[in-house]
């Protein structure tokens, strides 16, 4: 099974967090749908410009090409977070842009921030930096 397949798989089975089970009760309480709330949306790719270590305008550590959590990002699937916010693992819908897992961080990814991963940087540069609303996704 590819990561991707692996991913979709947590979709589809409504998991919320990596490692949550699915509630066993079967009762009649309803749960609270999750609260949209205002975040900042940015895009970045595997290039220098975006994942690289600046210092002084001089590049110092050249981007790895893979999260730090240690595995490859995929477009479509991961999002950067903070994770004092979001802690890794979790499902996390955005507007516009669905349902991402959020398995990276950046040293400029703070509070209400998330960036998400694109495979070029013209595609990161197109979608720019938007105001949009985020939520905890509960399949």
């Amino acid at each position: 099974m590819t990561r991707r397949d692996w991913i979709a798989s947590l979709l589809v089975s409504g998991a919320t967090r990596l490692g949550d089970e699915r509630d066993q009760c079967h009762c009649d309480i309803a749960l609270p749908e999750p609260i949209w709330v205002q975040h900042l949306i940015t895009f970045y790719c595997p290039c220098d410009i975006c994942c690289g270590t600046w210092h002084d305008g001089e590049l110092v550590t050249p981007a790895r090409g893979i999260t730090s959590r240690g595995h490859a990002p995929i477009e479509g699937c991961t999002v950067a977070v903070d994770p004092t916010v979001w802690p890794y693992g979790s499902l996390i819908d955005i507007e516009r842009f669905g349902v991402r897992l959020a398995s990276d961080c950046g040293q400029k990814v703070q509070g209400l921030h998330l960036d998400v991963f694109v495979d070029s940087h013209k595609k990161a540069i197109q979608l720019g930096r938007r105001h949009l609303k985020a939520r905890k996704f509960n399949g």
